[in-house]
């Protein structure tokens, strides 16, 4: 894990709705392989609804706390003003922070995977990709990914291959590493060069990484 840098953003149109770019484009001081956006309706939806259950459990249970302290009407009345309006704060900022963290595409530099805005986690450090689907990963035609059994990447289109990509990054780091232990970041840019095009299919990711053909979404 290392600290890391900004992330790319913009990119052509894919298939079944999803937009996104590849190539070498410099996000601070590392090129951006490939991003690709996260699916809106998984990420974000399925947040808003256990949050809105959450806060009004917790809300239920503060009433409950409330009724048994045998307090006056009108502070009775006060407590239960007081409780909503922080339940409410807590939704609305809950909210607001699983939209940003939504709108926040995911992004492959030259040498890993971006897992926040100051972490990245190293192709050469995954050892296991694992392709999951929950319960709204289903509903929303969705999956997402389990790197290392601890890390997730959420909210990836059905249409988007990313599972056979990432495999590819690092399939392709750990042959560089074992063979000389460094200088395999330029090597990497050359991956991304392939692209999606307008129609939806991306090329190879470059010789070096072993990908014959192309695939289309």
């Amino acid at each position: 894990m290392v600290d890391s840098y900004g992330s790319g953003s913009g990119g052509s149109g894919v298939s079944g709705g999803v937009g996104a770019s590849a190539g070498a484009r410099v996000s601070g001081t590392e090129a951006v392989l490939y991003s690709v956006p996260k699916k809106m309706s998984t990420v974000f939806l399925s947040k808003f609804l256990v949050l809105v259950l959450l806060s009004g459990l917790f809300y239920a249970g503060i009433l409950l706390n409330i009724s048994l302290l045998s307090l006056r009407r009108a502070t009775e009345s006060n407590a239960k003003i007081g409780a909503l309006m922080i339940v409410v704060f807590l939704l609305f900022f809950g909210l607001i922070s699983n939209f940003v963290k939504a709108k926040h595409p995911i992004v492959f530099l030259q040498t890993g995977v971006k897992l926040s805005k100051h972490k990245t986690l190293l192709f050469s450090e995954i050892s296991s990709v694992e392709r999951k689907r929950g319960i709204f990963d289903r509903i929303f035609s969705s999956y997402h990914l389990r790197l290392n059994k601890k890390y997730v990447l959420e909210g990836i289109d059905n249409s988007v291959d990313l599972e056979t990509y990432l495999n590819q990054l690092v399939a392709y780091a750990h042959q560089q590493s074992a063979q000389s232990g460094y200088g395999y970041s330029s090597q990497m840019g050359q991956m991304g060069q392939g692209g999606y095009g307008s129609s939806g299919s991306y090329g190879g990711y470059g010789s070096n990484a072993g990908y014959d053909g192309q695939r289309r979404y």
